[in-house]
């Protein structure tokens, strides 16, 4: 593996995607279409990384039924290296049904993770040198407590970016955040991060600044339309979202990871890292599906 290339250590998932076509009601139905695409926050993280011609290696579980096998097929062809993955005989792949409004944000979901019980510490110990040469390690909370915690505790790996995924998920690492170099979440995760609630762009910036005083050097917190406030031990900023057309937000986010490490690797500055990212979600914000053929580094780079 060269140190060049990124590590993403995270969830390859099978996304079932039903767009509502009337507003969803708890208990009822409405009529919709379903579409089925392959996913992950970890998987769209590389995948995007792979579009903007970064090398990269994914570490995760695929099942070896059908829907493993054309996830693994997927990722091949899209140019992420899957050398330090694992397939898991006799369990099925992992898999989320996610409902979407009519505005395409999410409504209601729910993951079957139970193939990344595999991911324990002794693969790891396995894949040490895989983490040790790459030159970034992203991950996210879709893996098992035990394997971030593990990551967490080393002291010769290079530097970990961190999407919580969720709000339920973010509670895994509370206490890990010294170990996190740079943290991108949303507005909703950053309140259970610091149990404070954000109401708006002041209060995000306050928020970033008490979890760099929790150990970490960046943080970055999207704000859905509303921008993204990012913030280093040396500035708090405020960048304001580029007009996007919106057609399914699933994804977004991962595609701001993505950006933003492109940005780092380019030694942009705060604003510009931001920039980056943004723009690369835009790119996907406009698409039905969670990463988009469209972005490139052409269609992202200032």
């Amino acid at each position: 593996m060269s140190q060049q290339s990124i590590l993403v250590f995270g969830a390859a998932i099978t996304d079932f995607m039903a767009f509502a076509q009337d507003e969803p009601l708890r208990g009822d139905s409405v009529p919709g279409r379903l579409v089925n695409a392959p996913g992950g926050v970890g998987r769209n993280v590389a995948e995007n990384l792979a579009r903007l011609s970064i090398p990269v290696h994914l570490l995760s579980a695929f099942g070896d039924g059908r829907i493993g096998l054309e996830l693994w097929e997927s990722c091949r062809q899209v140019g992420i290296n899957l050398e330090h993955s694992v397939r898991v005989n006799g369990q099925r792949g992992a898999t989320h049904i996610a409902v979407l409004n009519t505005a395409g944000d999410l409504f209601a979901g729910i993951a079957d993770l139970e193939i990344f019980k595999a991911i324990n510490q002794a693969l790891l110990e396995q894949r040490r040198f895989v983490f040790q040469n790459a030159k970034i390690i992203f991950v996210e909370t879709n893996m098992p407590e035990e394997a971030i915690g593990w990551l967490c505790s080393q002291n010769d790996f290079p530097p970990i970016y961190l999407d919580p995924v969720s709000e339920i998920l973010s509670a895994k690492i509370v206490s890990k955040l010294s170990s996190i170099h740079t943290l991108k979440c949303n507005l909703r995760q950053a309140e259970v991060l610091t149990e404070q609630s954000i109401f708006n762009e002041n209060q995000a910036m306050i928020a970033a600044k008490t979890l760099l005083r929790r150990g970490l050097n960046r943080v970055f917190i999207t704000l859905g339309v509303g921008g993204v406030v990012a913030a280093d031990h040396e500035q708090c900023i405020h960048q304001a979202s580029p007009p996007a057309q919106l057609c399914n937000t699933t994804g977004a986010g991962d595609a701001f990871s993505a950006g933003l490490i492109m940005a780092d690797l380019k030694g942009y500055n705060l604003a510009d890292c931001c920039r980056l990212g943004q723009r690369a979600a835009a790119i996907t914000l406009a698409d039905e599906r969670a990463c988009s053929d469209a972005l490139s580094a052409e269609a992202i780079l200032l």
